[in-house]
């Protein structure tokens, strides 16, 4: 079942900061951080999920989630799969990992929130989503742009954010606007198949590498009365966090570092 929580933000809030896909690392926070530092009008950050699996910090990941977004956060696949994980010794960067180092109140906090959030800020109606739409449906994270806007599109939502496929986007279409948050603990411009080429996951027919590769998150203000939704990059100490996973023996270390440099997932 979908559980939906209606919230009103603030009419002092200027400004909105959705993030997602945090997956147990706390370096892009510390990043992060220092990005809402420098913000200088008052703003509401929001969490998209997923904030656990890959990263060693999943208990310091959903304190950060906890303080900086409080009810303004959902759940993401991974967190609601962490639920009622068997009490065994499961290493921090899987679900059972995460929920077995969470104590009662992280615990109570993570299962009541929600898997949507309508907002009414100044007027606006928006909806803001892991990989669900409110019948339920589930989007594929391998899902490319036209399949993810034509799941959640909504014209009666002037906004609707999604996350879970780690590519970002701003599309407009019919009188729907849909944007995708990307990640904050990485970008995904492609998957890998086995005959060593690579799916795109936006609109070209062919994969094109990006150099600059880099976590990212939506900022959403209000001009002349229109939602202005932007995409802005982060980046963060890589090497730092995968320093930490070797140290775990993480047994896709390879792998996930290819993904956090180039955008291109194994599987």
């Amino acid at each position: 079942m979908v559980k939906t929580k209606h919230l009103k933000v603030p009419e002092t809030v200027e400004r909105l900061i959705i993030v997602s896909d945090l997956h147990g690392l706390v370096e892009p926070l510390e990043a992060m951080d220092r990005i809402l530092a420098d913000i200088q009008e008052e703003f509401q950050l929001v969490a998209s999920g997923d904030y656990f699996v890959n990263g060693a910090y999943p208990v310091e990941v959903l304190d950060w989630v906890r303080s900086r977004a409080g009810e303004f956060a959902i759940l993401g696949n991974h967190d609601e799969g962490a639920f009622g994980a068997p009490e065994e010794d499961f290493p921090p960067y899987t679900e059972e990992g995460a929920w077995n180092r969470l104590d009662d109140a992280r615990r109570e906090y993570l299962t009541q929130l929600p898997h949507i959030l309508e907002l009414d800020w100044k007027g606006k109606r928006i909806r803001i989503t892991h990989d669900l739409n409110p019948a339920g449906e589930r989007v594929s994270w391998k899902a490319r742009v036209n399949a993810v806007f034509e799941m959640f599109a909504d014209p009666e939502r002037d906004l609707v954010t999604c996350s879970h496929t780690h590519f970002p986007f701003v599309r407009e279409k019919d009188g729907a606007l849909v944007a995708n948050t990307g990640g904050m603990s990485n970008l995904l411009i492609g998957h890998k198949r086995e005959d060593g080429g690579v799916d795109p996951k936006g609109d070209e027919d062919v994969f094109q590498p990006d150099p600059n590769v880099s976590s990212t998150f939506l900022s959403v203000c209000i001009k002349e009365d229109r939602l202005d939704v932007r995409i802005e990059r982060l980046h963060y100490d890589i090497d730092k966090a995968l320093k930490t996973l070797e140290e775990l023996g993480h047994p896709n270390l390879e792998n996930l570092s290819v993904m956090y440099r180039t955008g291109v997932c194994w599987c």
